[in-house]
Protein backbone atom coordinates (compact mmCIF):
# COMPACT_ATOMS: atom_id res chain seq x y z
CA UNK A 1 0.00 0.00 0.00
CA UNK A 2 1.62 3.59 -1.01
CA UNK A 3 0.67 5.96 1.74
CA UNK A 4 2.41 9.61 1.20
CA UNK A 5 2.84 11.40 4.25
CA UNK A 6 4.20 15.11 4.02
CA UNK A 7 6.29 16.11 7.15
CA UNK A 8 7.04 19.95 7.61
CA UNK A 9 9.44 21.30 10.39
CA UNK A 10 9.52 24.33 12.41
CA UNK A 11 6.83 26.59 11.23
CA UNK A 12 8.23 30.04 12.12
CA UNK A 13 6.53 33.40 12.25
CA UNK A 14 3.88 34.96 10.11
CA UNK A 15 5.65 34.50 6.77
CA UNK A 16 5.93 30.43 7.69
CA UNK A 17 1.82 30.59 7.82
CA UNK A 18 1.99 32.46 4.89
CA UNK A 19 3.88 30.12 3.09
CA UNK A 20 1.54 27.00 3.92
CA UNK A 21 -1.51 29.01 3.16
CA UNK A 22 -0.01 29.93 -0.29
CA UNK A 23 2.07 26.50 -1.17
CA UNK A 24 0.81 23.41 0.81
CA UNK A 25 -2.66 22.72 -1.11
CA UNK A 26 -0.93 22.81 -4.57
CA UNK A 27 2.29 20.44 -3.38
CA UNK A 28 -0.19 18.32 -2.18
CA UNK A 29 -1.92 18.19 -5.19
CA UNK A 30 1.00 17.59 -7.62
CA UNK A 31 2.73 15.03 -5.09
CA UNK A 32 -0.40 13.01 -4.47
CA UNK A 33 0.30 13.27 -0.44
CA UNK A 34 -2.34 11.84 1.79
CA UNK A 35 -1.77 13.11 5.30
CA UNK A 36 0.44 16.57 6.69
CA UNK A 37 2.24 16.87 9.67
CA UNK A 38 3.45 20.23 10.87
CA UNK A 39 5.81 21.31 13.88
CA UNK A 40 3.91 24.61 14.56
CA UNK A 41 5.76 25.50 18.25
CA UNK A 42 7.14 28.48 16.51
CA UNK A 43 4.43 29.69 14.55
CA UNK A 44 3.83 33.06 17.14
CA UNK A 45 7.55 33.47 17.31
CA UNK A 46 7.33 31.68 21.01
CA UNK A 47 4.36 29.27 20.58
CA UNK A 48 1.49 28.76 19.07
CA UNK A 49 -1.92 30.79 19.22
CA UNK A 50 -5.22 29.74 18.38
CA UNK A 51 -5.40 32.08 15.01
CA UNK A 52 -2.30 30.42 13.69
CA UNK A 53 -3.13 27.21 14.77
CA UNK A 54 -6.92 27.81 12.55
CA UNK A 55 -4.66 28.99 9.52
CA UNK A 56 -2.14 25.67 9.55
CA UNK A 57 -5.07 23.48 9.79
CA UNK A 58 -7.20 25.54 6.55
CA UNK A 59 -3.95 25.75 4.37
CA UNK A 60 -4.47 21.84 4.73
CA UNK A 61 -2.36 20.14 7.36
CA UNK A 62 -3.66 17.23 9.08
CA UNK A 63 -1.96 17.56 12.18
CA UNK A 64 -0.01 20.01 14.31
CA UNK A 65 2.67 19.28 17.04
CA UNK A 66 4.54 20.96 19.20
CA UNK A 67 7.48 21.26 21.51
CA UNK A 68 9.63 23.34 24.13
CA UNK A 69 7.32 26.16 23.39
CA UNK A 70 4.24 24.47 23.09
CA UNK A 71 3.02 26.60 25.61
CA UNK A 72 4.91 29.59 25.12
CA UNK A 73 1.31 31.81 24.42
CA UNK A 74 -0.87 30.62 27.05
CA UNK A 75 -4.41 31.51 24.66
CA UNK A 76 -3.37 28.33 23.10
CA UNK A 77 -4.22 26.35 26.74
CA UNK A 78 -7.99 25.82 25.59
CA UNK A 79 -7.65 25.04 22.48
CA UNK A 80 -5.00 22.10 23.16
CA UNK A 81 -7.84 20.38 25.15
CA UNK A 82 -10.82 21.06 22.61
CA UNK A 83 -9.08 20.31 19.24
CA UNK A 84 -7.44 16.41 18.25
CA UNK A 85 -5.52 18.04 15.72
CA UNK A 86 -3.06 19.94 17.88
CA UNK A 87 -0.54 17.65 19.79
CA UNK A 88 2.13 18.40 22.70
CA UNK A 89 4.86 15.96 23.72
CA UNK A 90 3.11 13.27 24.84
CA UNK A 91 5.67 13.10 27.59
CA UNK A 92 5.29 16.38 29.49
CA UNK A 93 3.40 16.20 33.06
CA UNK A 94 -0.09 14.05 33.02
CA UNK A 95 -1.24 17.93 34.39
CA UNK A 96 -0.32 19.83 30.68
CA UNK A 97 -3.20 20.10 29.16
CA UNK A 98 -3.81 18.24 25.74
CA UNK A 99 -2.74 15.53 24.28
CA UNK A 100 0.53 13.69 22.95
CA UNK A 101 -1.09 10.58 20.98
CA UNK A 102 -3.93 10.80 18.63
CA UNK A 103 -5.20 8.37 15.86
CA UNK A 104 -6.66 9.51 12.78
CA UNK A 105 -9.25 8.29 10.32
CA UNK A 106 -8.03 8.35 6.85
CA UNK A 107 -10.45 6.36 5.44
CA UNK A 108 -8.62 3.14 4.17
CA UNK A 109 -5.67 3.46 7.07
CA UNK A 110 -5.36 4.47 10.18
CA UNK A 111 -2.08 7.03 10.98
CA UNK A 112 -0.89 7.42 14.60
CA UNK A 113 0.86 10.53 15.63
CA UNK A 114 3.31 10.58 18.22
CA UNK A 115 4.68 13.97 19.87
CA UNK A 116 7.76 13.34 21.84
CA UNK A 117 10.05 15.92 23.61
CA UNK A 118 13.72 15.22 24.45
CA UNK A 119 15.35 15.75 27.76
CA UNK A 120 19.62 16.56 26.74
CA UNK A 121 20.25 19.79 27.04
CA UNK A 122 16.15 20.69 27.12
CA UNK A 123 15.64 21.46 30.93
CA UNK A 124 11.77 20.77 30.67
CA UNK A 125 11.99 17.99 33.72
CA UNK A 126 10.24 15.69 31.24
CA UNK A 127 8.98 12.35 31.57
CA UNK A 128 11.70 9.45 29.47
CA UNK A 129 10.75 9.65 25.55
CA UNK A 130 11.52 6.00 25.34
CA UNK A 131 9.66 4.83 28.17
CA UNK A 132 6.42 7.40 27.61
CA UNK A 133 6.71 5.57 23.81
CA UNK A 134 6.67 2.21 25.13
CA UNK A 135 3.46 3.06 27.16
CA UNK A 136 1.89 4.54 24.45
CA UNK A 137 2.56 1.56 21.77
CA UNK A 138 1.14 -0.87 24.22
CA UNK A 139 -2.24 1.38 24.62
CA UNK A 140 -4.13 -1.01 22.47
CA UNK A 141 -4.77 1.22 19.76
CA UNK A 142 -3.33 -0.13 16.37
CA UNK A 143 -3.61 2.53 13.49
CA UNK A 144 -2.18 1.07 10.16
CA UNK A 145 0.92 3.55 10.57
CA UNK A 146 2.37 5.34 13.00
CA UNK A 147 4.53 8.81 13.21
CA UNK A 148 6.40 10.32 15.40
CA UNK A 149 7.88 14.16 15.82
CA UNK A 150 10.95 13.77 18.68
CA UNK A 151 11.39 17.48 19.37
CA UNK A 152 14.79 17.02 20.80
CA UNK A 153 18.25 19.07 20.45
CA UNK A 154 20.90 16.10 20.38
CA UNK A 155 21.26 13.91 17.76
CA UNK A 156 22.56 11.10 19.94
CA UNK A 157 18.87 11.31 21.82
CA UNK A 158 17.00 11.07 18.09
CA UNK A 159 19.77 8.39 17.16
CA UNK A 160 18.71 6.39 20.13
CA UNK A 161 15.51 6.73 19.97
CA UNK A 162 15.31 5.70 16.25
CA UNK A 163 17.32 2.66 17.51
CA UNK A 164 14.42 1.63 20.02
CA UNK A 165 12.29 2.24 17.72
CA UNK A 166 12.59 0.98 15.10
CA UNK A 167 10.10 -1.92 13.45
CA UNK A 168 7.48 -0.42 15.81
CA UNK A 169 6.81 2.89 13.88
CA UNK A 170 6.64 3.74 10.43
CA UNK A 171 8.23 6.92 10.56
CA UNK A 172 10.70 8.90 13.33
CA UNK A 173 11.57 12.68 12.73
CA UNK A 174 13.43 15.39 14.85
CA UNK A 175 12.71 18.97 15.12
CA UNK A 176 13.90 21.73 17.46
CA UNK A 177 16.91 22.50 15.59
CA UNK A 178 15.84 24.48 12.89
CA UNK A 179 18.76 23.04 11.31
CA UNK A 180 18.07 20.13 8.08
CA UNK A 181 19.79 16.86 8.03
CA UNK A 182 20.97 15.22 5.05
CA UNK A 183 20.63 11.97 6.30
CA UNK A 184 17.73 10.09 5.50
CA UNK A 185 17.32 6.50 5.58
CA UNK A 186 15.59 3.56 6.28
CA UNK A 187 15.88 1.70 9.01
CA UNK A 188 16.94 -1.99 9.32
CA UNK A 189 13.85 -3.17 10.63
CA UNK A 190 11.83 -0.86 8.11
CA UNK A 191 11.65 2.64 10.35
CA UNK A 192 12.10 6.05 8.21
CA UNK A 193 14.24 8.29 10.52
CA UNK A 194 15.75 11.81 9.71
CA UNK A 195 17.57 13.79 12.30
CA UNK A 196 16.12 16.83 11.89
CA UNK A 197 13.29 18.11 9.56
CA UNK A 198 15.04 22.14 9.64
CA UNK A 199 12.42 25.01 9.32
CA UNK A 200 9.71 26.58 7.46
CA UNK A 201 9.92 30.46 7.48
CA UNK A 202 12.22 33.41 6.97
CA UNK A 203 15.75 32.51 6.29
CA UNK A 204 18.26 35.33 6.90
CA UNK A 205 17.05 35.02 10.68
CA UNK A 206 16.99 32.86 14.04
CA UNK A 207 14.08 31.18 15.17
CA UNK A 208 12.15 33.82 12.92
CA UNK A 209 13.87 36.67 14.95
CA UNK A 210 16.77 38.71 13.47
CA UNK A 211 19.98 38.09 15.37
CA UNK A 212 20.76 42.08 15.33
CA UNK A 213 17.86 42.77 16.11
CA UNK A 214 18.43 42.80 20.44
CA UNK A 215 22.41 43.58 21.25
CA UNK A 216 23.55 43.49 24.68
CA UNK A 217 25.62 47.42 24.49
CA UNK A 218 24.10 50.33 24.20
CA UNK A 219 23.95 53.76 26.28
CA UNK A 220 22.43 53.33 30.03
CA UNK A 221 19.37 55.70 28.97
CA UNK A 222 18.39 53.05 25.97
CA UNK A 223 18.94 49.85 27.75
CA UNK A 224 15.85 47.96 28.77
CA UNK A 225 15.91 45.54 31.83
CA UNK A 226 14.68 42.36 32.34
CA UNK A 227 15.64 38.73 33.89
CA UNK A 228 16.23 35.70 32.42
CA UNK A 229 13.22 33.23 31.95
CA UNK A 230 15.10 30.41 29.94
CA UNK A 231 18.53 30.31 28.70
CA UNK A 232 19.71 27.20 25.98
CA UNK A 233 22.13 26.27 23.94
CA UNK A 234 21.21 26.51 20.12
CA UNK A 235 24.38 25.03 18.38
CA UNK A 236 26.70 28.38 18.49
CA UNK A 237 24.19 30.69 20.12
CA UNK A 238 22.53 31.44 23.48
CA UNK A 239 18.96 31.21 23.10
CA UNK A 240 17.26 33.27 25.75
CA UNK A 241 13.35 33.76 27.14
CA UNK A 242 13.52 37.45 28.92
CA UNK A 243 10.94 38.50 31.04
CA UNK A 244 11.24 42.10 30.17
CA UNK A 245 8.25 45.70 30.75
CA UNK A 246 5.48 42.48 30.86
CA UNK A 247 6.30 40.15 28.11
CA UNK A 248 8.20 37.40 26.85
CA UNK A 249 11.41 38.76 24.84
CA UNK A 250 13.15 36.32 22.63
CA UNK A 251 16.95 36.93 22.23
CA UNK A 252 19.67 35.20 20.46
CA UNK A 253 23.03 35.72 21.48
CA UNK A 254 26.39 34.28 19.26
CA UNK A 255 29.18 32.71 21.76
CA UNK A 256 31.41 34.27 20.50
CA UNK A 257 30.43 37.63 22.25
CA UNK A 258 30.78 35.66 25.46
CA UNK A 259 33.38 35.28 27.89
CA UNK A 260 31.33 32.20 29.03
CA UNK A 261 28.64 30.38 28.02
CA UNK A 262 27.27 29.96 31.12
CA UNK A 263 26.80 33.36 31.20
CA UNK A 264 23.04 33.29 31.48
CA UNK A 265 21.65 31.54 34.41
CA UNK A 266 17.82 31.17 34.91
CA UNK A 267 16.94 34.31 37.51
CA UNK A 268 19.39 36.50 36.55
CA UNK A 269 19.43 40.01 35.66
CA UNK A 270 19.95 41.30 31.91
CA UNK A 271 19.88 44.36 30.40
CA UNK A 272 19.54 44.82 26.29
CA UNK A 273 18.66 47.52 23.41
CA UNK A 274 17.66 46.53 20.13
CA UNK A 275 18.03 48.64 16.36
CA UNK A 276 15.11 51.00 15.82
CA UNK A 277 15.94 50.65 12.24
CA UNK A 278 14.75 47.42 12.33
CA UNK A 279 11.95 47.39 14.43
CA UNK A 280 8.69 46.03 13.11
CA UNK A 281 5.42 46.75 14.93
CA UNK A 282 2.42 44.19 15.56
CA UNK A 283 -0.95 44.31 16.49
CA UNK A 284 -1.07 43.56 19.98
CA UNK A 285 -4.40 40.95 19.75
CA UNK A 286 -3.96 39.78 15.92
CA UNK A 287 -0.21 39.38 15.82
CA UNK A 288 -0.11 41.23 12.47
CA UNK A 289 2.76 43.01 10.97
CA UNK A 290 1.06 46.65 11.18
CA UNK A 291 3.17 47.84 8.56
CA UNK A 292 2.17 44.53 6.21
CA UNK A 293 -1.30 45.27 7.15
CA UNK A 294 -0.90 49.01 5.53
CA UNK A 295 0.30 47.60 2.76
Amino acid sequence: MLFKVLAVGDVTGESGVDFLRRKLRPLKKEKYIDFVAVNGENAAGNGLLPTHAEDILAAGVDVITLGNHSFGKTQIADFLEESPYILRPANFTGRAPGRGWAVYDCGRVQVGVMNLIGRCNLDFNAENPFTTADRILKSGDKPTFTLVDFHAQATSEKLALSYYLDGRVSALWGTHTHVPTADGRICPKGMGYLTDLGMTGPAESVLGVRPEHLILSGDEGSMIHGTVDVSEMMGSAVHLHVSACGSDTIMIVPTTELESTSAFTIGSPIAFTFNGAMAHLFDRNTQKNLEWLEK
